[in-house]
């Protein structure tokens, strides 16, 4: 967080610290927005990566993503997630896309070059980001070298040039990935262990008009192939019990969380917070299901053809 960042003076001229306090006790305006406290989830939550909001393991990649909201903050004015309480900046962490840091009306308009730099930093699963401090600072470079390779002052063909390849070879690899998953989904059954059947039925509409085939399944099937891979539980019918009844299952190794999305009521926070506490990786609020759970099948997919 910015509070533990400090310039000083050095004969070579300005250097920039890492300090840590501890536990500190916040005196400012946000209270709500900036708490440290014993046990539990301890972090700032406006800089918390989104696996310490939900009390995961964390290590240098939650760092990435804290070092990504303070380069968002040092070029809009402000975190690109902020509420009212600590719980509202978790489940935002969590859950919503972070804003373009072009998007911000500003005398100064952002390079739209560091929209991607920020956003790769503000994935919300560690393998997605920058995996070193290194590879991040490089990030950096490139978005410095294509803003100063647009600007009108630039009259350097060959930093043009570096910009053109960089550019070339990043959309490459990102088509790559996006065409592996593309001709992989479609012959994927997507299991849906069924809650309500008009709520399940609308889930079933949705991800065969995004171009899933879907098998629905009464109950946990463990043999099933895409156990562990990938498996959607519609639990709005009765979100308590179904969560009690999952966290049965993981302690008695009857299931596991991995490969399990989860599609669960929007509110209130209590159901996706129990969700969390009990090991589910991928909670889906139901309303935002359009957005969420294509680009949730595609990861877990793709991990499967990684590992393949």
């Amino acid at each position: 967080k910015p509070e533990n960042i400090i310039v000083t003076e050095s004969p070579t001229g300005e250097r920039i610290k890492l300090i840590d306090f501890g536990l500190a006790i916040h005196v400012g305006p946000r209270p709500a927005e900036r708490v440290t406290g014993h046990g539990g989830t301890m972090g700032t939550p406006l800089y918390m990566s989104p696996e310490q909001c939900r009390g995961k393991p964390v290590d240098g990649r939650s760092d990435i993503y804290s070092l990504g909201v303070i380069l968002f903050e040092l070029l809009v004015g402000q975190p690109p997630f902020v509420g009212e309480t600590p719980m509202e900046i978790f489940m935002k962490h969590i859950f919503n896309d972070p804003p373009r840091p072009s998007s911000f009306p500003s005398e100064r308009p952002v390079p739209p070059a560091f929209d991607h730099v920020t956003g790769l930093a503000l994935e919300k699963h560690p393998s997605a980001r920058p995996q070193t401090a290194l590879e991040f600072r490089r990030a950096l470079d490139q978005a410095l070298l294509t803003t100063q390779a647009l600007s009108p002052d630039s009259r350097s063909s060959a930093t043009l040039a570096d910009v053109g390849r960089v550019a070339r070879q990043r959309a490459l690899g990102i088509a790559t990935v996006e065409q592996r998953a593309s001709e992989e989904t479609p012959d994927r059954v997507i299991p849906i262990v069924e809650g309500d059947p008009e709520s399940t039925t609308s889930l079933t509409t949705l991800l065969r008009h995004l171009g899933f085939r879907t098998e629905a399944l009464t109950a946990f099937d463990a043999s099933h192939p895409l156990a562990g891979i990938a498996m959607i539980y519609d639990i709005r019918d009765d979100p308590e019990n179904a969560l009690d009844d999952l966290a049965r299952r993981f302690t008695e190794g009857e299931i596991e969380a991995r490969g399990l999305i989860v599609v669960g009521p929007d509110s209130p926070f209590a159901v996706i917070e129990k969700a969390l506490e009990i090991g589910i990786e991928d909670y889906v609020p139901a309303g935002r299901a359009a957005r969420l759970l294509p680009r949730t099948l595609r990861r877990l997919l793709r991990r499967r053809i990684t590992a393949d």
